[in-house]
């Protein structure tokens, strides 16, 4: 009978530490989600948000059409070029598993027809052919910040990234810091200062002269104009992988690539 009574009781004995166990284990989880076995920041589904104009695409003139015809487009009597590089550089973030979205100040429709040609241009890249923006947002979905006639366009709207975005696995690509909400600064991929559209630096001639206040100086100043999307996605594919090492927040990770993009390297053409 002491036998019996004896495994008995370590069989008891057994159920209570495992019992113990199991809850131990279940509070540290709670407490500790960021430690959480394969949960977290690394299998969360990540997104970027590029600005349109000055960003993806520039306005132009029928002049610099004629002398280089590539990658432009007309929408309703005006002329746009898509930046260089823009669908390599957006195939990459697909090829990663990133989502890609817009958002413009422009109408919908504008920015809808330059969507689609976008789109087109990354799906031949593809053999799948399956890329779509993510989310395609316009004026109507600026946070209205101020009704002031005499502001600035960006001192009346902001893109306020939480109303459509997890903005822990969050960037928006931009060329203007001030459309930027408090608290969403390190979600900016800023590109620094931007140009007017010159496909060739020696067609500076043809510029329009009301507009060289935004040409380009030098050589160094227009590659790197030349090169902003395939820099900032360059840099953003490095903070995916940090992210994932340490376990924080897509910005955070950016943040220590190279917080509000203010350098560039001078090089030459990256794609």
């Amino acid at each position: 009978m002491s036998g019996l009574r004896f495994v008995t009781d370590l069989a008891v004995i057994k159920a209570i530490t495992a019992n113990l166990f199991k809850g131990l284990l279940g509070l540290w989880l709670l407490l500790c989600p960021c430690l959480s076995f394969g949960q977290g920041h690394s299998n969360a589904r990540l997104g970027v948000v590029f600005d349109l104009d000055w960003t993806l695409l520039n306005s132009t003139t029928q002049a610099m059409v004629q002398a280089e015809p590539i990658n432009t487009f007309q929408y309703e009597g005006k002329w746009y070029r898509i930046t260089y590089g823009v669908a390599q550089a957006i195939k990459k973030l697909h090829d990663q598993g990133i989502e890609v979205s817009l958002f413009s100040g422009g109408t919908s429709e504008r920015n809808d027809f330059a969507a689609k040609i976008i789109e087109q241009q990354v799906n031949d890249l593809l053999e799948r052919r399956d890329f779509k923006f993510k989310q395609i947002l316009d004026l109507q979905d600026l946070l209205v910040v101020s009704q002031d006639p005499q502001a600035r366009f960006a001192d009346k709207y902001k893109k306020e990234l939480s109303r459509f975005f997890d903005i822990e696995h969050t960037l928006i690509v931009d060329d203007m810091m001030a459309f930027s909400v408090k608290g969403q600064e390190k979600n900016l991929v800023w590109l620094g200062k931007t140009y007017n559209d010159r496909p060739r630096f020696e067609l500076q001639n043809i510029e329009a002269l009301e507009s060289t206040v935004y040409s380009a100086p030098n050589y160094d100043e227009w590659i790197r104009d030349r090169n902003k999307i395939a820099t900032a996605v360059t840099d953003i594919l490095k903070a995916k992988e940090i992210m994932n090492q340490r376990n924080i927040s897509f910005p955070d990770a950016f943040y220590t690539v190279d917080p509000y993009k203010t350098k560039f390297p001078m090089c030459g053409n990256l794609f």
